[in-house]
């Protein structure tokens, strides 16, 4: 690479390759502005154009999550730094600007490894074993101790900083975050939000709050970027750099007046993309719901998660927001459902909530695949809502073989299991869950074996039918309506030795239950294993 620098160096006349000619070869060379900078400042020159080979490609590795490859190239440019400092030292050069000038690049490329280091801790982030070595955990802390140094005259990048904080709050430092050095959110304005969800967290997960002005100076922040109105799009960005577009940069602008109102959609994306813990995840999960529920008029549509108690009942609230996209002091008020965006805040909870499958694992990972399906539900897709909760119900029951998991008694999922079929039209599906419930739900069956028209396989799904008084509803249905077929359908399975009303307890409920599973492993084909 030397070589070939050198070579290039003469063909340009030594026209410094680094400032012009790298950028316009490739846009994910173009390195962040005080990187770009402190490279600068080092004479033109072959050594100076491999500096900035090196820094750029491990900023282009780093947008692909190449982490490995990116660090490989930063620690070849620190090595070469270090080299050229010991041989200005012995060459006699001092404390010169050519010696300052070195030191502080090989400082900042620390801090740009320390970087690397974590937007690798967020991609790879197992909730089970919470991999954040301490070495990483005490250089987050070292860089943050370097601000407080008001004499210091090179500081780290702001994203350097968000993401650290972010960092933080994933693995449950928030005392540290919420201590963190209140000088430094005129430097780094994003602090101010930052240090909201810090207090969110440790007064819902420490201290266990059911109600904090946190909780709902947390909800004014994020309720207007969901405004139908708001113009937010989040085209203009001014806040933490958005993984895999280094052309943006600088640190977010928050209004003074309401140091927590974010300024764009593009900014919740990226703190909901830096959130890899379970505490962080339901926090957002939770808060997305509570507005999503505002907008729906059925209750049975509702999103069901953890702490959606701690969010304001109502949705009256101060919104700010320009073109600009920065919080400026002009407020209005969100009056009412009508006024908020389902769609974009569904699109976030889709986001978040695959996330949480990556991140999570066990028992955690089920919860979010039932919120999952309370979400396509209330989108009005109820095939992909179905294939989530059958998911949901074979995981907790061990593919329907548990017969004393408390799964089976959740009427809830089933009432929503029962409004996808009469979605979908799958009426003699329904009639079927209506026996799940743990009061079987007689008027809504019949209302459901009334139907004509079904989308299912009708007479054929009459086996997995254990309940006697449905059974005799259809038997007189079809005699009616002189469907000799389904009536004789109807008859064969009320016949059978198990469901006979004498039997004792047990072979009533072993038959039950073979029925139950069985009939969840029809769906199962039908939605799962398509």
């Amino acid at each position: 690479m030397k070589d070939c620098l050198k070579n290039l160096s003469h063909l340009t006349r030594g026209g410094g390759c680094a400032t012009g000619l790298y950028p316009k070869l490739f846009s994910g060379w173009v390195l962040p502005i005080p990187v770009h900078h402190a490279i600068l400042n080092i004479p033109a020159g072959p050594f100076l154009d491999m500096i900035y080979v090196l820094v750029a490609k491990s900023r282009q590795f780093l947008t692909i999550n190449m982490f490995h490859e990116a660090r490989e190239m930063l620690v070849a440019a620190s090595l070469e730094l270090g080299a050229k400092l010991k041989q200005s030292i012995r060459s006699g050069g001092g404390m010169g600007t050519f010696f300052y000038n070195i030191s502080k690049l090989t400082k900042m490329l620390e801090w740009e490894i320390l970087l690397i280091d974590i937007s690798k801790f967020f991609i790879e982030f197992d909730s089970s074993s919470k991999s954040i070595s301490p070495d990483l955990i005490g250089r987050c802390k070292d860089c943050l101790q370097y601000l407080h140094d008001q004499n210091n005259d090179v500081n780290p990048r702001s994203e350097i900083v968000e993401n650290i904080l972010m960092a933080l709050i994933n693995i449950g430092e928030y005392n540290l975050v919420i201590h963190y050095d209140q000088s430094q959110s005129q430097r780094y304005p994003f602090l101010d939000f930052l240090t909201l969800l810090a207090r969110v967290c440790h007064d819902l997960f420490v201290d266990r709050k059911d109600t904090s002005s946190n909780y709902r100076e947390l909800w004014s922040a994020v309720l207007p970027l969901f405004s139908s109105y708001n113009t937010l799009t989040g085209s203009v960005m001014v806040g933490p750099v958005i993984s895999g577009n280094p052309k943006k940069l600088g640190s977010s602008s928050i209004s003074s007046s309401k140091p927590a109102i974010l300024s764009s959609r593009h900014l919740l994306m990226w703190a909901i993309d830096r959130s890899c813990s379970q505490n962080l995840i339901s926090v957002w999960v939770s808060l997305l719901a509570r507005l999503h529920n505002h907008i729906l008029d059925d209750v049975g549509l509702q999103i069901l998660t953890e702490n959606l108690h701690i969010w304001p009942n109502i949705l009256d609230d101060v919104t700010a927001g320009s073109a600009s996209g920065i919080a400026d002091n002009k407020v209005s008020r969100v009056a009412g459902s009508s006024k908020l965006n389902s769609r974009h805040i569904r699109d976030f909870l889709f986001h978040l909530l695959e996330k949480a499958f990556v991140c999570t694992s066990g028992c955690d990972m089920i919860a979010w695949l039932r919120c999952m399906g309370d979400v396509h539900l209330a989108a009005g897709v109820p095939a992909s809502a179905m294939k989530c909760y059958v998911e949901y119900l074979s995981i907790g029951t061990e593919f329907f073989e548990k017969h004393n998991s408390t799964f089976w008694g959740d009427n809830s999922l089933f009432k929503r299991m029962i409004k996808c079929c009469e979605m979908m039209g799958c009426h003699t599906q329904a009639v079927i869950l209506c026996q799940f419930l743990t009061e079987v739900d007689y008027s809504m069956a019949f209302g459901k074996a009334q139907e004509k028209i079904t989308s299912d396989a009708s007479d054929a799904l009459y086996g997995f039918i254990w309940d006697l008084t449905i059974l005799e509803f259809l038997i007189n249905l079809h005699s009616k309506r002189n469907e000799t077929t389904k009536r004789q359908e109807a008859i064969k399975v009320m016949g059978l030795l198990e469901l006979n009303s004498n039997n004792n307890e047990e072979i009533q409920r072993e038959s039950m239950c073979l029925r139950k599973s069985q009939f969840m492993r029809t769906l199962a084909k039908q939605y799962v294993f398509l």
